[in-house]
């Protein structure tokens, strides 16, 4: 899903903090220090989230003439996950409590035991499954301090809002009718607005 293809659901943010006048090469460090890196079978994280091309999640280049159009900053934001299906987890966890209930003749793992089983059984399924891969495309109007990501999950926006404030340390507002009039009208306007009541459209028929 994203700018150039595909879906045209999208969530509007409005950016508060100040970029700099010569943003180019800065922002280019910022997003190269916060570009996908892929998950290894070994990580303790069980996803990873992270800066790509636009519409090309395995491109990760990201130079000056794939980030930059004009007045806009485009980027993909990838996200890989292990997805192990909980049945077979569950049963490779049940065959390999059996194989250690026979081998050590108790009964009951404690804690630890129970959790660096899990452990294992985990590591072993990763060697056996692909992560699940997710890629949106965001569009940033630097001139009108707007970003576009084109997604409306929420887990979405919740991991696009973090990797883009800690990549540009600057704040983002999602969209709606205050926002918006935030951005449209002066402080005398908009306390204005703030101090008048909410007036009923019409009255109920009796």
């Amino acid at each position: 899903m994203g700018v150039f293809n595909g879906s045209v659901t999208v969530t509007k943010f409005y950016v508060r903090g100040n970029v700099p006048k010569r943003f180019a090469a800065p922002y280019l460090e910022k997003i190269e220090n916060a570009k996908f890196v892929e998950l290894s079978v070994d990580d303790e994280a069980s996803e990873s989230v992270g800066w790509c091309v636009a519409s090309s999640p395995l491109d990760l280049s990201l130079r000056h003439e794939q980030v930059y159009w004009g007045n806009y900053l485009v980027l993909g934001m990838r996200t890989d996950r292990w997805r192990i299906p909980r049945p077979l987890f569950k049963a490779q966890f049940d065959a390999a409590a059996q194989a250690w209930v026979e081998r050590t003749g108790r009964q009951k793992m404690n804690k630890r035991e129970k959790d660096e089983l899990k452990f294992r059984i985990e590591r072993k399924l990763r060697r056996k499954v692909l992560p699940s891969m997710r890629s949106v495309d965001v569009c940033w109007n630097l001139d009108r301090r707007t970003v576009r990501l084109w997604s409306r999950s929420p887990r979405v926006k919740e991991d696009f809002r973090e990797l883009f404030e800690r990549t540009f340390s600057l704040e983002l507002d999602e969209e709606s009718p205050y926002m918006t009039a935030k951005q449209l009208l002066d402080t005398a306007q908009l306390e204005a607005l703030s101090a008048t009541a909410p007036s009923v459209a019409a009255e109920e028929a009796e």
